[in-house]
């Protein structure tokens, strides 16, 4: 009896084990932000349907069955309905080859400007032929999210594809599931800042921001990774991508001379970079979050120049934030050999950066972590995941791997 109730308890723990991923994937909010395009590589119909339902949703879009590469500026999600129609081709004056070649030009596209990549497959099997797939294969790896029909998926090519390149996946088991998907993922606190929630325990929100400056890379990648972890404790709320223009031109700032991070908290009628300022200061204050952790990098060690900020940890200048400030620099230094590498708590920040826009306003624990870009980039990338997950921590938040 006793071993049937062991054999029992360890299948348990391996099921719970098993799926734990899939249940980190339920926490996973995602809002991508307009205005939106859709096109339809393959000329297949589902598009048309995607149009319908985003007419409805009051959402910024335009259909573009023909989109091309070089029209894609100023749009921040691209919906990408992949499917070969043999009619459709052909009424359309294009053959196959013409489309594989756009499909390329799209994604490249995509992937330099940081827009948001949606694919769809609904056409089931009918739409999984030779040339289809072919197509598939260009834009699946490039995806941030996929809206897949179940007929479709029933070699379990997309169920692969997800687990292999970490997209989120939704299967439909009909069309009329697709309506409330989009609806979530468009229905946002803000139609122009992309942005993510993981974790739904609201006890404690802490917002990631980077990629404030376009050229600087890790910041980015150190947000998308806050996607992966369980959340306990708390929520996170991620913008990755905090100034797209910048990150499509590969520039610092955009346009030249609008320093984003001295505009907070911003002027919804002033120059770009104020605009831009404010869309981010107000979604983030709709959060009414109780952490700000701002992602960047410096060209300079802060120990060898101190006009440059890299290995630093900047503190609003208020009790709570340099406390916190300094229990994180001391027990990330503590594993670091380096005296170059060892970060350095500053405080105050400048004015009309994020940090100090949110401090000052919003009364709550604000920081700006900055990695020294002459360091390699996997070590940038494990500094600013520890200081990360130790600021969580400090406020209670935990992150579970999967």
């Amino acid at each position: 009896m006793n071993h049937k109730f062991f054999i029992s308890f360890l299948l348990c723990i391996i099921l719970l084990f098993a799926f734990k991923p899939f249940l980190q994937a339920e926490d996973l909010k995602i809002h991508p932000a307009q205005p939106v395009v859709i096109t339809c590589p393959g000329q297949n119909p589902d598009g048309i349907m995607i149009k319908v339902v985003l007419e409805n949703q009051n959402v910024n879009f335009k259909y573009r069955p023909l989109l091309q590469a070089e029209d894609m500026e100023g749009y921040s999600t691209l919906i990408i309905a992949v499917g070969h129609s043999c009619k459709g081709v052909g009424a359309a004056g294009i053959d196959y080859e013409y489309e594989l070649l756009r499909t390329k030009n799209l994604i490249k596209k995509a992937e330099k400007t940081g827009t948001f990549i949606l694919l769809t497959h609904l056409g089931g099997t009918g739409r999984r032929e030779n040339r289809s797939d072919k197509l598939l294969d260009v834009v699946t790896p490039h995806a941030d999210y996929m809206i897949i029909s179940k007929d479709s998926n029933f070699d379990n090519y997309f169920s692969k594809a997800s687990k292999k390149y970490n997209i989120p996946l939704e299967i439909t088991e009909n069309l009329s599931q697709i309506k409330p998907i989009l609806a979530n993922l468009f229905q946002s606190q803000s139609q122009t800042v992309e942005y993510y929630i993981n974790g739904n325990q609201t006890e404690t929100t802490v917002v990631i921001n980077a990629g404030t400056h376009g050229n600087e890379t890790v910041p980015r990648l150190a947000a998308v990774k806050m996607l992966e972890p369980f959340v306990d404790g708390g929520r996170i709320i991620i913008i990755p991508r905090a100034n797209p223009k910048a990150i499509s031109a590969g520039v610092r700032n955009y346009p030249k001379g609008e320093l984003l991070n001295r505009s907070f908290p911003g002027n919804p009628n002033g120059t770009y970079a104020e605009k831009r300022a404010s869309e981010i200061y107000n979604l983030i204050k709709g959060f009414s979050p109780d952490l700000l952790i701002d992602l960047h990098e410096s060209q300079e060690f802060n120990f060898i120049n101190k006009n440059y900020l890299g290995q630093s940890l900047i503190a609003y200048a208020d009790e709570n934030s340099i406390w916190q400030g300094a229990e994180a620099v001391e027990s990330i230094n503590s594993d670091i050999k380096e005296k170059i590498e060892k970060f350095v708590l500053i405080s105050p920040p400048i004015e009309g950066s994020l940090t100090w826009a949110v401090g000052q306003n919003l009364k709550i624990p604000s920081f700006t972590l900055e990695t020294c870009v002459k360091l390699p980039e996997k070590k940038r990338f494990e500094y600013q995941l520890n200081l990360i997950t130790t600021l969580l921590k400090i406020n209670g938040v935990e992150l579970k791997w999967p």
